[in-house]
């Protein structure tokens, strides 16, 4: 204590000196660095800094109208005539069971990739494979493009007017004078006011509002693990993704890969929108291509060529369980009406 006490004076006296006139000889005065003592945080600090940077996942508040276009737009997500062309419902490759996810397909000739979950998709910031869309309504849009790809536009206005028509410009009236929105926007907007509610609450909500309890030690140890081995870099947010571009292989080739070096080619490529892990456990098999079938094989991989990290087998298995704390039962609007 003497000693601290003696160097806080010098200092002080130091800094009084460089405020005044310069001592004698013309010599700069010395400052004494007096350190900064931080209390060290404990380890239910960092949890709780961490579940704070996260944020919560919410479900979007409707007005009268957003409902009425959200109850439009699952009818028209159920209708057996509507997607692929007007030959099936969007359920065909949509499993409610799966989140929505589903196998490999392809659109318009685009690469052949599975069919990605439908869920939380009020808290995304990007959409698509390609993650060019930022709003939802944009996505849907060019999705209807893709499924109409192929069919006269008179051909799908004309099935589009006998089916819902009259629901849809009762739902978005416009202007006397005004030119009328086309009938495949209004249909992008009620099925993107329906997607938007389709949010899975979850035990891992509890927990990242304070509740230790909500899910078990080893999944809080996979919470845990997720911040410390790097995983969060790209799964952030409240669903865990869905906000940026990420290259695959960043730190390891995938196989079959060529090493990824500065090619620009290849980074574009192999760029992919980041996957929410939120339903990640309701969605095997995994990855774009549907490459791997197993949760556990799944994770040691992202960890090896994503971060360059060997998990060990309990670190593995804490945060699968971490993965499975997430799944949560869809709301009844998710099943037909």
């Amino acid at each position: 204590m003497r000693l601290a006490a003696t160097a806080l004076v010098v200092g002080v006296a130091a800094m009084g000196c460089a405020r005044g006139a310069p001592p004698a000889g013309g010599e700069a005065p010395v400052l004494v660095q007096i350190p900064l003592r931080v209390p060290p945080r404990t380890p239910e600090q960092v949890r709780q800094d961490r579940r704070s940077g996260i944020g919560r996942l919410t479900v979007p508040g409707l007005d009268e109208s957003a409902g009425n276009r959200a109850a439009l737009g699952r009818r028209i997500f159920f209708s057996p005539d509507f997607g692929a062309g007007g030959s099936a419902a969007c359920t065909r490759c949509h499993n409610a069971d799966h989140a929505g996810a589903g196998g490999l397909q392809s659109l318009a000739g685009a690469e052949t990739l599975a069919v990605p979950p439908i869920v939380n998709l009020s808290a995304y910031e990007s959409f698509g494979t390609d993650g060019r869309s930022h709003k939802l309504v944009e996505y849907m849009a060019s999705h209807l493009a893709q499924l109409n790809a192929g069919i006269e536009e008179k051909d799908r206005d004309a099935a589009l007017e006998t089916a819902y028509g009259p629901a849809l410009r009762g739902l978005f009236p416009f202007a006397e004078g005004d030119t009328a929105p086309a009938l495949t926007a209004m249909v992008s907007r009620s099925l993107a006011a329906y997607l938007g509610t389709l949010v899975t609450a979850s035990p891992i909500d509890g927990f990242l509002a304070g509740n230790d309890g909500a899910i078990s030690p080893q999944a809080g140890r996979g919470f845990d693990l997720f911040f410390e081995k790097g995983c969060v870099s790209c799964h952030d947010g409240p669903v865990f993704g869905g906000r940026k571009m990420a290259t695959l292989g960043l730190s390891m080739p995938w196989p079959g890969d060529v090493p990824l070096g500065e090619h620009a080619e290849y980074k574009q490529r192999r760029q992919r929108r980041v996957s929410s892990l939120r339903t990640v456990a309701l969605t095997a098999p995994y990855f774009h291509e549907s490459a791997i079938d197993t949760l556990p094989a799944a994770v040691e991989l992202m960890a090896l060529h994503q971060l360059g990290v060997t998990l060990a087998a309990d670190e593995r298995d804490a945060i699968v369980a971490f993965l499975q704390s997430m799944v949560g039962t869809p709301p009844p609007s998710f099943h037909a009406p």
